[in-house]
């Protein structure tokens, strides 16, 4: 029976140029268990997989593999058996002739490629080339290569890609079963439902770094699960469950029970002779805790002291900068009126606004010195506060809030300036506004062409006279 191995990932970092891919990431995958490497696209899980198995070197850090690394394994094939794509197969090899290439180079015995191809179900197409196989063939192909070495410790990545739904209800078995026998299993993945039906054990990563190792049970805190029970008599379940000292609350769909699992609170209904009609157990989903710890919006108790640092900048909310003191106003002395302070530009700029139409009035200006009291050489002629209107297309144009009776064009009793532009358009609107004429025939004036059109016409009349108009202008006259 072969042996599993610890995996032990300690202060693994790898930096491509000025991208870091891992950071920091310590962790620990036992054997026995299923562990399951999750985390989104680009969040390292390939590359951490790839420094494990020694084709990447990490910046800093080590990854090891029974307390070495991967290098220094005296018969890697045995000991680790890995599969990080399913592409690297001749596609003129058969599946047979892929396996014994491998076998030859390892000094394994030849028949380990038969057992390992009926394992993964591949028996009856080992003398097929690989160029044939499906994607889900070639997912098989490469489990078995991963097998054909007996090892203690699997490391698969995204090995349910491109199986069909029998195919991942064999692989989730499959994968259970070596667990069981004590064999390291360590698989990436990012199908989360397939996940939470396989793995025991998982490790999430995000943007490089751990954010959560653990149970899977574990992943959402037991604060947030609830057990919802209900009975028939539910007098009786609320009367076994205060006398138990178990609190709930009563709601419409049932008892909701905190701080008891589903198995105590049945314990007690039995105990109490109360059958009932539902008992289950309400909680976050794995997708929505996921999400929640990929993005930073939740951050599991057990990480909590892991990167105090990076929670705290992540939380820390961006300081405002001060704002530049301003010079002290002098006091006005006595018997010297103030004098306004021009509106400065900020101020007469709009504020953004919404497409729709509105009209914004300009803040009151300060009162000022009375005009009279100015010396009238240096004295200026107030402008009165403008006001804005805002079209719905988002143009805005200034209304004068009072306008010169002399000058003012849009006052009631004032014609607008004379425009030959505008006059014509008037022209124009005042034809098209005219009332259409609804008997056009009355006042049609035939051409030549219409005048021989109707000669041909009646000549197949046996009615029509020479000369007989097939259409009067008369009102009176019958129209053909």
């Amino acid at each position: 029976m072969p042996e599993g191995h610890v995996l032990e990932f300690s202060g693994v970092t790898k930096r491509f140029g000025a991208v870091t891919a891992v950071s920091g990431l310590s962790a620990r995958v036992e054997p026995g268990v299923v562990t399951g490497f999750l985390g989104p696209n680009g969040a390292g899980k390939t590359t951490s997989l790839r420094i494990l198995l020694g084709l990447v070197g990490a910046t800093s850090g080590t990854a090891t593999i029974g307390g070495v690394p991967y290098a220094a394994l005296e018969r890697p094939l045995q000991s680790v058996g890995a599969v990080l794509e399913a592409s690297s197969f001749h596609p003129g090899r058969t599946a047979a002739n892929h396996l014994k290439v491998y076998a030859q180079a390892a000094g394994l015995p030849v028949r380990r490629v038969e057992e390992t191809l009926g394992l993964v179900g591949l028996a009856d197409v080992g003398g097929r080339k690989v160029g044939g196989f499906s994607l889900g063939m070639r997912q098989r192909l490469g489990l078995a290569y991963a097998l054909l070495g007996d090892p203690g410790v699997l490391v698969l990545d995204e090995p349910a890609n491109g199986l069909d739904p029998e195919g991942i209800k064999w692989m989730r078995g499959f994968l259970r079963e070596l667990a069981h026998e004590g064999r390291t299993v360590f698989i990436s993945s990012h199908l989360l439902a397939e996940v939470q039906q396989t793995v025991d054990s998982v490790l999430i990563i995000a943007q490089g770094r751990l954010v959560y190792q653990g149970a899977l049970e574990d992943l959402a805190d037991a604060s947030e699960y609830a057990t919802v029970v209900d009975a028939p008599d539910r007098a009786a379940l609320t009367r076994a469950l205060a006398d138990a000292g178990i609190p709930f609350d009563v709601l419409r769909s049932g008892l909701t029970v905190r701080g008891a699992d589903a198995a105590a609170i049945g314990a007690v209904a039995a105990s109490a002779g109360v059958a009932l009609s539902a008992l289950q157990r309400k909680g976050p989903a794995l997708e929505e805790v996921f999400l929640d710890l990929v993005s930073g919006a939740r951050v599991h108790a057990t990480m909590a002291d892991a990167a105090p640092e990076a929670v705290a900048v992540a939380a820390a909310p961006a300081v405002a900068e001060p704002e530049p003191e301003l010079p002290p106003v002098a006091e006005p002395e006595a018997g010297v009126p103030p004098v306004a302070e021009p509106e400065s530009a900020a101020s007469a700029e709009p504020a953004p606004v919404s497409t729709a139409i509105a009209v914004i009035p300009a803040a009151p200006a300060p009162a000022g010195p009375d005009p009279d009291d100015l010396d009238p050489a240096g004295a200026e002629e107030a402008a009165p506060p403008p006001v804005y209107q805002v079209a719905a297309t988002g143009v805005i144009d200034i209304i004068p809030a009072a306008g010169n009776p002399a000058t003012d064009a849009f006052a009631d009793d004032r014609p607008l300036d004379a425009d030959a532009d505008v006059e014509a358009l008037g022209e124009i609107d005042d034809e098209l506004e005219a009332a259409p004429n609804d008997r056009p025939w009355e006042t049609y004036v035939k051409t030549d062409a219409d005048r021989e059109a109707d000669a041909f016409f009646a000549a197949f009349d046996p009615h029509a006279e020479a000369g007989d108009d097939p259409r009067p202008d008369d009102e009176g006259g019958a129209q053909r």
